[in-house]
């Protein structure tokens, strides 16, 4: 199957919380080729990195966890979108700016 320029051969596995993400451990006692996807939103960007076994998606994930307006502090999930976290930031008047790491 062609899933953003890439050939799977396997599933896509969404799970729905960091612990236990199924597959993962399996993958490399097993030699499987893994691919983390996260949300999924921007597979087309970059070299397509060739035969993959299985997916990671962490679309499913995708709670804000934690938000302290006062404190300027939000913990997210990894599947949660940028979009996302600017529309929650926006609310309270505040601006999402990312900080890259390592800057």
């Amino acid at each position: 199957m062609i899933r953003g320029g890439f050939h799977t051969r396997g599933a896509t596995l969404r799970p729905r919380a960091a612990r236990g993400s199924a597959g993962r451990p399996h993958a490399p006692r097993e030699r499987l080729r893994l691919l983390p996807a996260g949300a999924m939103e921007h597979l087309y960007l970059g070299a397509p990195p060739g035969a993959v076994d299985l997916v990671l998606s962490s679309r499913r994930m995708d709670r804000i966890l934690e938000y302290e307006p006062d404190d300027l502090t939000l913990v997210a999930q990894a599947g949660v979108t940028l979009h996302e976290i600017v529309a929650r930031t926006r609310e309270h008047g505040q601006r999402f700016a990312p900080d890259p790491w390592p800057g």
